[in-house]
């Protein structure tokens, strides 16, 4: 007997230690193969400390994982970890779901976002959601270097979805997500927002008028973005209530900057069974831009709560209107179980 559990006892201690092994064999191998590079610890971040490609800087349990991609003087990072669990009611209604969503972040060499994806309600990637958040009148991100990394987003996330799969197939959400995000930087946006020399927005003036006079408006828009919102939404099978979900971008000299997908719980914008159904533009502001959630407790079908449609409303009269609503009242604590958006319906804002 003893020697049998001296025997189990030795199995389970050199499993343990080659499955170890078997996680480190493979992050060694995606930092080599997919980039050229092998994995760093995080004590090469910096960009003088990183090789050129791509390098691993982090790959855990959870769906943690850090890449550093540099390309010349250009380097992005960028990091996933698991979010939110996915809705019984969801994954009910379409099993490819995973049981987890994932969050992901982009950012240019200094930290500051080029793209963010919140699965759920809350992300420690999302700290524009939180109360004291604000952006600087001047984006920090408005630089040459920032632009300059930013072209390389593309290129970084299909590196990074080569190494992913190289980690194994408990790594697979992560591949899907990143895959997701590269449609972002693919496919353009729209054609009608443009850096016309309108108006600054009332509301954004201490003027009594609510304008500048023309010779300040280029001035203005030096330090002035315009706040964007797309809603997209797709049916649930075999009911007429609808998913949604928002993408969020501020716009400055001719591009889109910051972006951010709110999936709500459920599928993000541009996902499969996702379509377009609105988009707002404001005019020119220096404020920050308004975001967030309901606050609410999460359930899709009961009253006194909210569901994804309920944060979408939010998002939206929260761009539209650049104030920041209360995440507790109106749409997210009432009697209705709020089966579409509504945020396209004027009358609702």
């Amino acid at each position: 007997m003893n020697t049998f559990m001296n025997l189990r006892s030795f199995w389970s201690q050199n499993f343990t230690f080659s499955a170890k092994w078997r996680v480190v064999a493979a992050l060694a191998l995606a930092g080599t193969l997919a980039g050229g590079c092998s994995s760093a610890s995080d004590g090469g971040e910096s960009a003088e400390g990183l090789r050129q490609g791509l390098t691993v800087l982090q790959a855990e349990s959870g769906n943690t994982v850090k890449i550093a991609y540099k390309k010349d003087d250009r380097l992005v990072y960028l990091q996933t970890r698991r979010g939110e669990a996915t809705p019984e009611e969801y994954r009910n209604d379409d099993p490819t779901l995973p049981a987890f969503g994932t969050d992901l972040k982009i950012t240019d060499r200094v930290g500051d976002t080029i793209y963010t994806r919140v699965a759920g309600t809350h992300s420690d990637f999302d700290t524009e959601s939180s109360d004291d958040a604000d952006e600087s009148s001047v984006p920090k991100s408005d630089s040459e270097q920032h632009a300059q990394d930013s072209e390389i987003v593309t290129e970084a996330l299909q590196a990074s979805m080569g190494a992913v799969e190289k980690l194994g197939k408990d790594f697979a959400d992560v591949g899907d997500v990143m895959s997701a995000a590269e449609s972002v930087f693919q496919t353009p946006q729209d054609d009608d927002a443009t850096d016309d020399d309108g108006d600054i927005e009332a509301t954004e003036l201490s003027a009594a008028k609510g304008t500048l006079a023309t010779a300040d408006v280029s001035a203005a828009k030096a330090q002035k973005k315009k706040h964007r919102i797309w809603l997209w939404k797709g049916k649930w099978i075999g009911s007429g209530t609808w998913h949604s979900s928002t993408r969020i971008a501020n716009y400055y000299k001719g591009k889109y900057h910051n972006q951010k997908d709110q999936c709500n719980h459920g599928r993000c914008p541009g996902e499969k069974r996702m379509s377009l159904d609105c988009k707002y533009l404001s005019g020119w502001r220096k404020s920050s831009r308004k975001t967030g959630h309901c606050a609410t407790g999460y359930n899709p079908i009961a009253p006194f709560s909210h569901n994804c449609n309920d944060d979408s409303h939010l998002q939206t009269i929260n761009i539209r209107y650049n104030k920041k609503h209360s995440p507790d009242n109106g749409s997210c604590h009432d009697f209705g179980t709020n089966p579409d958006p509504d945020g396209c319906d004027p009358s609702r804002w």
